[in-house]
Order: structure tokens, then sequence, then C-alpha cells
């Protein structure tokens, strides 16, 4: 039996972390240790702490979600209470849960495909709802402690891993990778300082890429890895668990190229920065022009300079590209946007979360003809493509710049 605790050392002015394994050998319990932050390191965190500070509109947006998490928190907190009272029943909780993912209530952060998806999947594909929501009330209960934590995750997975091998569901239905990301959010509103999130952003600047290397295989040691981490490094830094989640955020939005594994997983994980409310307000053309037209714009207001234009015109075209998308997530088709567009965002959204990771392959023969309305520099445009598409075809792709009958 192994258990672990951090401590702080001072060594040559400079603190270092270190985590000690209290092993139990004979009857003796003997102290291993094992350095978690290098001086250097934290030296380094530091000085990313005080470049973040100075980047005021982040601070600000930061600090204007911190304001707001708390309120969010206790309605969820009282969701949860009622679920795992059994006030209301899975379907109910998941109706609920999925307000909560939205506009203004997102301030967590928990939309996308391990967070409200993941759930609406899990109740949508999962068998037995009774059964399930006896499970699911077990794993989102906050563990006492890293090993309850760690089979509480390990069971939710062998649940779902079980139910994959009996052919009830498949692997693309439910991902059992996903349960760690889905465990620390319901964890994290019942004890913040203790559970953090397991963003892709955050993790990404948390990790060193031997860890993520290691644990690439193991999604549950990735994240109890990561907690390690970011615990220790919130301790050293005397700095709560949200201020460490937007400093680790931010650090890897201006550092991309750290999170070597951050292309691969960025179409199908849950970054925070998917959801962040931008620090301006874009406004595009079409926009511009229905204010000037309502009489909402002064004529000052109206004139723009050219290179002013072309900038409204790209947010524009950003626009256009997400309410094709809404529209097209609205009428019950996938979406797909190109590769290039992914990470522009709009109504705080980015684009890649909208979109499927690359356009599929359409080799029908019985398709007959798409068309392809784009969105270019001189505004929305049709274009004709010689791929072949059949109008009475039930599965479809809309394209936010293209629309795909399929």
């Amino acid at each position: 039996m192994a258990l672990k605790a951090p401590e702080l050392c001072e060594e040559n002015g400079h603190t270092n972390i270190w985590t000690f394994d209290y092993v139990v050998k004979g009857e003796k319990m003997v102290k291993v240790s094992t350095m978690v932050w290098s001086n250097e390191q934290v030296e380094k965190w530091r000085l990313l702490r005080n470049a973040y500070a100075k980047d005021r509109s982040t601070v600000t947006n930061d600090k204007d979600i911190d304001l707001r998490r708390p309120d969010v928190q206790g309605e969820m907190m009282h969701l949860l209470r009622s679920f795992l009272d059994g006030k209301i029943a899975l379907k109910a909780f998941n109706a609920v849960f999925q307000q909560k993912t939205h506009n203004a209530s997102n301030v967590f952060h928990l939309r996308g495909m391990s967070g409200g998806l993941f759930l609406n999947k899990l109740v949508k594909y999962v068998p037995s709802e009774d059964t399930f929501g006896h499970l699911l009330r077990l794993m989102v209960r906050v563990p006492e402690g890293i090993q309850d934590g760690r089979r509480q995750m390990q069971a939710f997975v062998r649940f779902l891993e079980g139910l994959i091998a009996s052919g009830q569901i498949t692997r693309a239905q439910l991902q059992p990778a996903r349960v760690p990301f889905f465990l620390s959010a319901w964890w994290h509103i019942q004890d913040p300082e203790q559970w953090p999130v397991f963003y892709l952003d955050v993790r990404q600047a948390i990790l060193t890429e031997e860890t993520r290397s290691a644990t690439s295989q193991d999604p549950i040691e990735a994240y109890f890895a990561f907690r390690t981490r970011f615990l220790d490094l919130a301790q050293t830094l005397s700095i709560s668990s949200w201020e460490l989640e937007h400093l680790a955020s931010w650090h890897a939005r201006r550092n991309p190229k750290e999170g070597d594994d951050g292309k691969a997983q960025a179409s199908s994980d849950i970054s925070r920065d998917n959801y962040r409310a931008p620090s301006q307000k874009l406004t595009c053309v079409l926009a511009r022009k229905s204010e000037a037209k309502n009489g909402n714009v002064s004529d000052t207001q109206g004139k723009v300079s050219g290179a002013h234009t072309e900038e409204c015109m790209v947010s524009c075209r950003t626009h256009l590209q997400w309410l094709l998308a809404k529209l097209g997530h609205k009428v019950g088709c996938r979406v797909w946007i190109a590769a290039n567009d992914h990470g522009k965002e709009c109504q705080q959204e980015r684009l890649g979360s909208l979109s499927l990771p690359s356009l599929p392959v359409l080799a029908d023969a019985s398709f007959e003809q798409i068309i392809l309305p784009s969105v270019g520099s001189n505004g929305p445009s049709t274009a004709r493509s010689s791929v072949k598409s059949c109008c009475s075809s039930r599965r479809r792709i809309f394209c936010a710049g293209q629309v795909v009958q399929r």
C-alpha cells in the first residue's frame, strides 16, 4: 500500500515540489520521494503568471467567468443533489444539465463531446435507464480520495467496455476514454480545489511530454498524473484551482506547439478555449448594414476604412459559417467546416467545435449533384461540384460554407 503526500522543500533559495510515497515495508512505513516540479519549472510558472497579469483583456474575461461560476455551481449542485437523492430520473437530470452547458451558463465549459454530448449519448445508447441511473449516481459522487476516484473511473470504463464487448453498443457511439473528463467535471463542481477538470488545453500545459507519452494509452492514469501536478503547482504558487486553470489555458493558447497531442484530439475533446467569451465582440458587415438600415448606427460609425472593412469582412465570413453550422445542426445534419477555419470564433464558439474532423467521402453512385454555397470575399455565393448527390437521400452532411446532400 502506498500513500502520496506533496510537500514543499527549500533548496538554494528556491522551492521545489516533491511528492512523497509512504510505502509500508514490514512494520515500518518508508518515505520515498519523487520531485514533481523542479525549481526552474516553478520559476518559469511564476514568470508566466506575471506575464498573464499584464494581459488585461484576458484577465478581465477570466474574472468575469469566475464571478459567474458560483451561481452556476450552486444551480448544478442543486441539480446533482436532486439526482443523487433519487428525486429526479436520469432523463430529467440530463435535460437540465444540457441547459447548463449553453450560453451564459456555460462558465465551466462543459459543452462538447466529452461533456454534455457524452451524457446525451450515454442516455441514448446505454440500455436499462434504471440500472445505468443507479451506476451514474455512484460514479458522479465526489470521491473521498485518490484511490476512490481511480476506482470510480475504472468501474465506469469497465461498464462501458462490457457493453461494447457484448455488442449492445459500439465504440463509435460511446468512447470510454471520455470518462476522465466527464467525471472530473462533476467532481470539480462538488470540490473545485481538489478535483480539477481534465480540460485539453490545461493538461497540455501541466503535463510534460514524457508523462503524456507514458499515459497515452491510459486516460485514467493520465488524469491522476495531471491532478497531482496541478494541485502541487497551485499550492506552490498559492493560487486557487480556477486561477491556475486560467493561467494554464492562457499559456497553452500562447504555446500551442507544446501540446503535441492537441492537434489529434482537438476535434474530439473539450478545450476550455472553445467556449471562451471574446474580449471584444466582432461586428460583421451584414450586421453593420442591418443596423445602419434600421437607423441604429450613426453616419460616422457607418464609415469605415478599407483596412477595417476587410477585417469586418473576415468576421462576416466567420459569422455566416457559424450561422450555417448552427442551422445544419438544427435540421439534423452533420456539419463540416474547412480545417483552416476551425480556429475562428463567433458568439463564444470555436468553429472547429461545430464541425466533423474531416469531410466524409461521397462515393454513392446514386448521387447526382451537390450544391456548394461558399462564403467568399464578395459575400455568399454558390458553386457546383462534380460530386453526385441524390435529393431523396436521407443522410445529409451540412457544410458551413458547403451544403452536401448525402
